[in-house]
């Protein structure tokens, strides 16, 4: 996409990043944990770790994050998360088959959580991510390049 790039995410980017969090998954959370200390608890987790997250941008523009932990076997996308105005436009699907080629040159599967609660299955659906395990608020899913075992 033109003029989307991604850079080493920095300190200075604490505050969007967490700020991206809350706006992107609000509703998600919202809706799979009810109380207060849970939803907190949730954004905890999900809050800004430098290592391992890129910054997404649009001409110099923060627009969100990809945050990767990489293991022997497998990269799993820890956090994909654009600003409102720019979803729905491919920037993330284009993003996720980066990762995906990348896993599959170094012959490794990728693989994330979603909350069900989260539409955005249907996306990681199409792009062949199925679903290994599940549990009341999560589906996680796997995207293989050989056989599974």
């Amino acid at each position: 996409m033109n003029g989307i790039y991604l850079r080493p995410a920095r300190h200075s980017d604490e505050v969007f990043v967490n700020a991206l969090a809350r706006s992107t998954l609000w509703p998600y959370i919202e809706a799979t944990w009810g109380e207060h200390h849970q939803r907190e608890a949730q954004y905890a987790k999900r809050g800004f770790r430098r290592n391992g997250t890129q910054i997404i941008c649009h001409h110099k523009k923060p627009i969100g994050r990809l945050t990767l932990t990489e293991f022997k076997d497998e990269i799993v996308i820890d956090d994909i998360q654009l600003v409102t105005e720019y979803q729905k436009q491919g920037i993330g699907t284009l993003l996720l088959l980066d990762v995906i080629e990348n896993a599959k040159e170094k012959g490794k599967s990728s693989s994330l959580a979603v909350l069900k609660a989260n539409p955005a299955k249907k996306l990681y659906e199409r792009l062949e991510f199925k679903v290994y395990f599940t549990t009341r608020q999560h589906y996680f899913m796997r995207w293989y390049d050989r056989p599974e075992k």
